[in-house]
């Protein structure tokens, strides 16, 4: 852990000194973003518990829709993604052979963000989550299982989505190398690419005559040669085969309540959480992330603590490759009983077409306990593939 933070705060400081444009400056524009993608994938888990390997085999098709409203002062997103899941169970060292269980797991989540007079001032927060859970196993017996979240809060700051400017960034490197970085220049660029998106969610976008001749006319105004027939392929070339994912950049932080609801048992907990949140674009290729959240169940009385530092690399517009370490630290006081858990993990995406991307991840999960229960270890590999409709 010592080695992974002097590894962060020297890249950091390095690519600090060599960023080009002031990020904080960049406020992203009014507009509905939308994406909707489907993403099977197979997976291959082992687990190491009481000295026992269980290993899995899993399918997986997920499905995920986002639509995200921004203004000025308010934020509203809607995220709606259904899982189906077959897992193949081995348990030959158990005695228990070989489990086939089938899963559909449904979520939907909406948030609702509302700042009372800045735009990165004070806000009120509202989300509603919800989860279905329907599960067939071996044994026959269906274990199903509803769940409802409401919270409220109240906090400070914003994050912007920042990706159209890396965009616009490597579309200027690759259609005028010599060019210099020119602040007003890149933001004008990325508010028309994404007024592109906002405008063509059906389109794939650049196949549009106008969104093409919309970008090209910026690209023209902010100094891109267009005067050959090579200038103007490779422009359009630049365009088309970008494609952003949410990016962001900015500090938030908030502390609220919230309520678990367990549908089936009429089971409620309350708990009060307080969330830290940096986002840092460090330059055109590297992104870094913190995110810091600890809550308290009122209910039975229990700690959470959880961070997530994340270090992504965008070497070209098609890939991303993405470091990951998350710890956390659940705490129960009626029984003095702790569970801490850190998992690292090694993510690679890589976009084939501007609809069609594949992916794989490694990772690996340690839980320490101080009770008489076995620490586990975990190991987890997938790839897959992600088709974009929008």
């Amino acid at each position: 852990m010592k080695k992974l933070c002097q590894f962060l705060f020297l890249l950091f400081s390095m690519t600090s000194i060599n960023a080009q444009v002031d990020w904080k400056a960049y406020n992203e524009p009014d507009g509905t973003f939308e994406r909707l993608f489907v993403s099977p994938s197979i997976s291959f888990d082992s687990q190491n518990s009481f000295n026992n390997i269980k290993s899995e085999f899993n399918f997986e098709t997920d499905g995920f829709y986002n639509h995200r409203k921004v203004s000025e002062l308010s934020i509203q997103e809607i995220r709606f993604s259904p899982e189906v899941n077959i897992q193949y169970l081995d348990q030959e060292e158990l005695g228990l052979g070989t489990q086939t269980n089938y899963s559909l797991l449904s979520r939907i989540d909406y948030n609702l963000t509302k700042y009372l007079k800045e735009r990165r001032g004070l806000f009120v927060g509202a989300s509603v989550n919800s989860f279905v859970l329907l599960r067939n196993e071996i044994d026959g017996i269906n274990r199903n299982s509803d769940f409802q979240e409401l919270s409220l809060s109240l906090g400070k700051g914003r994050l912007e989505n920042v990706s159209t400017v890396y965009q616009a960034i490597r579309i200027q490197n690759q259609t005028q190398t010599d060019a210099g970085y020119q602040q007003d220049r890149l933001f004008s660029l990325a508010d028309v690419l994404r007024t592109n998106d906002y405008n063509n969610k059906l389109d794939n976008r650049y196949r549009s005559i106008e969104n093409t001749t919309n970008a090209l006319n910026e690209l023209e105004a902010i100094g891109i040669p267009l005067s050959t027939h090579y200038e103007i392929v490779n422009a359009i070339d630049a365009l088309r085969f970008e494609r952003p994912s949410l990016i962001y950049n900015g500090l938030l932080y908030q502390a609220g309540v919230r309520s678990n609801i367990e549908i089936e048992n009429e089971d409620v907990d309350f708990l009060a959480f307080g969330e830290f949140r940096y986002h840092k674009a460090i330059n055109q290729k590297w992104h870094w992330s913190n995110n810091f959240e600890a809550s308290y169940n009122l209910t039975e009385d229990i700690y959470n603590i959880n961070n997530a530092i994340a270090v992504s690399y965008f070497p070209t517009g098609r890939t991303l490759i993405q470091f990951k370490n998350a710890i956390g630290h659940r705490s129960f006081e009626f029984t003095d009983a702790t569970i801490t858990s850190i998992n690292n993990s090694l993510s690679i995406r890589y976009f084939v077409s501007p609809e069609l991307s594949i992916f794989g991840n490694i990772n690996s999960n340690l839980n320490y306990n101080n009770s008489n229960i076995s620490d586990t270890k975990s190991f987890n590999s997938n790839i897959g593939f992600r088709y974009f409709f929008i």
